[in-house]
């Protein structure tokens, strides 16, 4: 066999190997991108982080800050998606609140008008009476007034709730403000240290920043990752509802 004939082979050889290769690099970013919750991916990404010891980063410090660049830019991605939800939230909480205001506006003024009404008509003995195009024994008069008085307190109760949760997502808000600042900041820093390594060996001062480097990615991630305790809008209106209560009746007429 030629010299070229076994030329060719190897070429070919080789050129069959890279291609092998490649599809197994191809299939396993798609399997990692496409098969692992977010969760799962930050778990790993802690697990990896911690096998980063001082003596590992000595020995490999270009890997090491490849390692944290990639974990740095995973969580920008989650920083930049949960100031999105934050903010959707926040215009559903806002939307919640304006409709809250109406209803209590409308609810304070048929209360008024109603139990004037109703003074009136009980001083005069001059049931029934009519209101909104309705007409109310004495009975039924105090039960509209004791619901309309359900609802508004109801309205306000969940007027205060609502203000408390938009204040919460706009502390939230802030945090990832702050870390995609220090994210940021994290990657400049990256940037700089590869140009260090390119003209110096490591050392020991080199370590240390490299070491720190380490717990400022681990509150970037940890905040990224973080799930807001924010109550659902459902729960919101659930815990807004009042129990019944028969003796009321009297006291929201004393009400001045």
């Amino acid at each position: 066999m030629s010299g070229t004939t076994r030329s060719s082979e190897r070429g070919m050889g080789a050129g069959v190997l890279v291609g092998i290769l490649a599809l197994l690099v191809i299939g396993g970013v798609g399997f990692y991108l496409w098969s692992d919750p977010f969760r799962t991916k930050t778990n790993e990404a802690f697990k990896q982080m911690s096998e980063w010891t001082p003596e590992n980063i000595a020995k490999d410090p270009i890997n090491y800050l490849n390692f944290c660049e990639e974990q740095t830019n995973l969580a920008l991605e989650k920083l930049k998606t949960s100031e999105i939800s934050i903010a959707q939230k926040r215009g559903q909480l806002v939307e919640m609140r304006s409709e809250a205001d109406g209803k209590i506006k409308v609810g304070d003024k048929a209360l008024a008008e109603l139990k004037a009404a109703y003074t009136a008509a009980a001083a005069a003995a001059a049931f029934p009476v009519t209101w909104s195009g309705k007409e109310y024994d004495k009975e039924s008069c105090q039960k509209q007034i004791i619901g309309l008085d359900r609802q508004v307190k109801s309205q306000r109760s969940l007027h205060v709730k609502i203000d408390g949760s938009i204040k919460k997502l706009d502390i939230q808000k802030q945090r990832v403000i702050d870390q995609r600042a220090e994210a940021r900041k994290q990657l400049t820093e990256i940037q700089s240290q590869r140009e260090v390594l390119k003209v110096q060996q490591i050392t020991d001062d080199l370590t240390t920043q490299l070491v720190d480097m380490k717990s400022v990615l681990q509150t970037v991630i940890a905040t990224a990752d973080e799930s807001s305790d924010m109550k659902t809008l459902d729960d919101l209106a659930a815990e807004s509802a009042s129990s019944v209560d028969q003796e009321e009746f009297d006291a929201i007429m004393n009400e001045k």
